[in-house]
């Protein structure tokens, strides 16, 4: 099946249970190849990827789910960014409206406040990675040899043992060089 996000994990766990190989392919290397199709439409998709499926069916990699415990992880650090972005943008809001020659008192306390939960819900879930590094002995002793070296905080690490499936996937300096974009 064409990677979807989301949407094609609930299916993809139901095969697997179910007994059936399941693999998991990017869509661009779907789209890749084929010859380039006129409208693109879901019966034509459908019909690619089975075609795909079919032809490369040597090639294709079993999927199988993530580490229950990386699963938690990526989406803890998932929805971390989210808050630190609503955070930054919170905080750009606050320093304009100091700007404005009228000011509202509510306004200025419902961003300080909500700025405050912001915070709150930061630490929350920077507690809850820590927990959840801790319960894996092979993860946390990755993450604390990774958290050793200079530059690299606990949650670089955890972003690093997330991307790599705790360095299964991923296990050549090069290689993850290359992953995150710092190399060739």
């Amino acid at each position: 099946m064409e990677a979807t996000g989301v949407y094609s994990q609930a299916i993809a766990y139901y095969l697997l249970f179910a007994g059936f190989p399941v693999s998991i392919e990017p869509p661009l290397k779907v789209k890749r190849a084929f010859d380039p199709v006129g409208h693109k439409t879901d019966p034509v998709d459908s019909k690619q990827i089975a075609e795909y499926a079919y032809r490369f069916q040597d090639e294709l990699t079993s999927w199988q789910p993530k580490d229950e415990i990386l699963e938690k992880i990526r989406q803890l650090l998932s929805v971390r960014e989210q808050f630190t972005k609503q955070k930054v943008a919170l905080k750009n809001a606050m320093h304009a409206y100091t700007r404005q020659r009228v000011q509202v008192a509510l306004i200025k306390k419902a961003h300080q406040e909500t700025l405050a939960q912001i915070e709150k819900q930061i630490a929350r879930i920077d507690k809850e990675l820590a927990k959840l590094i801790k319960r894996d002995p092979d993860i946390f002793q990755k993450a604390n040899n990774l958290d050793s070296i200079p530059g690299c905080g606990m949650l670089l690490a955890a972003h690093l043992l997330v991307i790599t499936e705790n360095f299964t996937k991923i296990q050549q300096s090069k290689r993850l060089a290359s992953f995150v974009g710092i190399g060739p």
